[in-house]
């Protein structure tokens, strides 16, 4: 199929980096030094060691002494990029070492699947930040991502590729996130703009401003997401009515069976007291 060269991987926490092995092997719950041994072996130089590496949620950060809401020394250090010692540029380079120990050779691929900064805090922000305004704000959030785009990407320290998450804001197994640089999808500007920038209008679509129903000659207006979105429940409308008359069909030939199974076992017992 032609795809005997892409890429191959599956993402971790930076958390899998520690362990009693290369990488994490906790029997029982996550055998990941085993997964990526045998991972490596059968794809070789196409697998692709991939980590989310978020230094808003290390619990190794502290307040600033005799403070109990300020963080500028900590706040200062996650906002480096272009040291061996800035946390993700290390982060990276560990995880090059590591892959290197498991493997046995230095050419493994490293990503960064994620890193990012929320604001404002995130729900699920438990350290001792979470005490601290600044760390949440938008500022730091401004700060981050731009260390982000300034990033050097030299040295041991520097991943093949990296990914920045996200987007805009998002809902994560219920819980919100606010990680992305913006902050819904309704919105018409980033959390991060320049001081005198100012939004351009937006016309509304076609029939929605005056609560009239969309007309259909106003269908090439729509916007194509509207109508991706309308096939979508099509289909899934279509393949739902079609998995309902699969079971019932099943349901009826596995009641027509059991009901030929009893026929039989009357007739041997019938058989069996003649």
């Amino acid at each position: 199929l032609g795809l005997g060269s892409v890429p191959v991987t599956s993402v971790f926490t930076g958390n899998v980096m520690y362990g009693s092995a290369v990488f994490q092997e906790m029997a029982g719950k996550a055998l990941v030094n085993s997964f990526l041994a045998n991972a490596t072996k059968t794809y070789g130089a196409r697998f692709v060691f991939t980590f989310n590496l978020y230094p808003y949620f290390d619990p190794n950060w502290k307040l600033d002494s005799g403070s109990d809401d300020q963080c500028k020394a900590s706040l200062d250090s996650a906002m480096c990029w272009n040291s061996p010692s800035c946390t993700v540029p290390s982060n990276v380079a560990m995880a090059r070492r590591k892959a290197a120990q498991l493997t046995g050779n230095g050419g493994s691929k490293i990503w960064v699947g994620e890193t990012g900064w929320s604001s404002p805090k995130a729900t699920t922000l438990t350290t001792s930040m979470a005490q601290c305004p600044a760390w949440s704000s938008s500022n730091a959030l401004r700060r981050f991502y731009d260390g982000f785009l300034q990033w050097n990407m030299a040295g041991e320290g520097a991943p093949d590729h990296a990914f920045y998450f996200a987007a805009h804001d998002s809902m994560n197994f219920g819980i919100a996130e606010h990680f992305g640089l913006i902050g819904d999808c309704s919105d018409q500007a980033c959390k991060l703009v320049s001081a005198n920038y100012t939004v351009p209008a937006l016309a509304p679509p076609a029939g929605t401003h005056t609560g009239k129903p969309v007309h259909k000659h106003q269908i090439e207006h729509m916007p194509w997401i509207i109508i991706a979105c309308l096939a979508a429940a099509a289909l899934s409308l279509v393949t739902f009515v079609a998995a309902r008359a699969r079971h019932r069909r099943q349901e009826k030939a596995r009641g027509c069976f059991a009901a030929q199974q009893q026929d039989s076992v009357n007739m041997s017992e019938s058989s069996t007291a003649a």
